[in-house]
């Protein structure tokens, strides 16, 4: 069974959802920049140790990439961090384009 078509009903939510299917949890949102679920599995013991016995994320989720560990963390997803931070990575490029050009021409003159 497809877990994640019925929920595309209350995706309204910023907030994740947590979906209980058999001995396995799932952390489940629409990432506001794809429109797409994003989403990780994990086990009842594992939600118990983080989100209410507040272990490190790091060693209850070590099979997690940095991206779902900072999804269980923040509820933001790697489509989410990446529109977040491109305008700032772009500015970045353009101050430092704009920099090596005015340093070109300081040194033709």
């Amino acid at each position: 069974m497809n877990i994640i078509e019925p929920l595309k009903k209350v995706f309204d939510s910023k907030k994740p959802i947590l979906c209980v299917q058999a001995d396995t949890l799932m952390l489940i949102k629409e990432c506001t920049s794809t429109k797409q679920p994003y989403y990780v599995v994990m086990s009842p013991q594992q939600y118990s140790d983080y989100f209410q016995n507040n272990m490190k994320v790091q060693d209850v989720f070590p099979n997690f990439t940095a991206a779902q560990r900072e999804f269980v963390i923040t509820s933001t997803t790697p489509g989410e961090w990446s529109e977040m931070f491109m305008e700032d990575i772009e500015s970045e490029a353009d101050m430092m384009e704009q920099a090596n050009h005015e340093t070109n021409e300081h040194l033709e003159q």
